[in-house]
């Protein structure tokens, strides 16, 4: 590992100070496109998403950050809702950051079912009070049109492509799986009354709220959200 440093004329190196490499302690389980990795820094370990830039990965890059502002949003919403942000690094080739790491919290999955259902009332009550709170009424036929134009119609031609069932999937009004019949996608939502699916409003939202990534401390009893990500900034719930 090389690290530059700018000298100050006729100083030579005797005030020159070069920051403590991390140590890595685990590689972590994250999300395809960013590298996940637990490790100790100035005697604090933190947790690290890190991702190297390239062209190709623009669209992760833009994730990343977008997580970083969600987090801070949440934060200042809800203070102590989410790890709290320690550092980011922004350079020409590489960007991460880290956060705190949350000793004895666990991802709710890894709890009972029992203990699931008895948190799950406080995690989506505190988002209702706290997050989903700050609301902006909306065309919610206009947002559903554009929605569907932008999320769903747009995949169509992807999806058609990749081989001779999905085409079918996508374009045969009727489809045959396992002995029962289903309407085709370009079908359904052809002749589908969507209109019980028009929101009113726009918030906030988590994105990706699933039980993987809402951590839970039992001796403590407090819970925390974690990786944001998958909606636009704001959204209905």
């Amino acid at each position: 590992m090389a690290v530059g440093v700018q000298l100050q004329r006729n100083q030579g190196l005797i005030n020159v100070e070069i920051n403590e490499t991390p140590t890595l302690l685990k590689v972590l389980k994250g999300g395809s496109f960013a590298s996940v990795f637990l490790i100790k820094k100035e005697g604090r370990v933190m947790v690290r998403k890190y991702l190297e830039k390239s062209k190709e990965n623009t669209i992760h890059y833009d994730c990343l950050t977008r997580q970083v502002d969600d987090l801070k949003r949440f934060e200042y919403y809800s203070p102590g809702s989410v790890p709290k942000i320690l550092e980011i690094y922004d350079g020409a080739d590489e960007y991460y950051y880290d956060m705190e790491f949350l000793e004895g919290y666990e991802e709710l999955a890894s709890l009972s079912i029992d203990k699931i259902r008895y948190i799950l009332p406080s995690v989506i009550q505190k988002l209702k009070t706290d997050i989903y709170c700050y609301k902006k009424e909306i065309d919610g036929t206009k947002w559903l049109h554009d929605f569907l134009r932008d999320k769903i119609y747009a995949k169509f031609s992807m999806l058609e492509n990749i081989d001779s069932t999905t085409f079918l999937l996508v374009n045969n009004d009727w489809v045959i799986i396992n002995g029962n019949k289903y309407k085709g996608l370009k079908y359904f939502f052809k002749t589908s009354d969507l209109s019980s699916y028009t929101p009113s409003t726009v918030s906030p939202i988590h994105g990706d709220l699933t039980l993987e990534n809402i951590l839970y401390n039992e001796k403590i009893e407090e819970f925390r959200y974690i990786d944001q990500s998958g909606s636009r900034y704001v959204d209905p719930y």
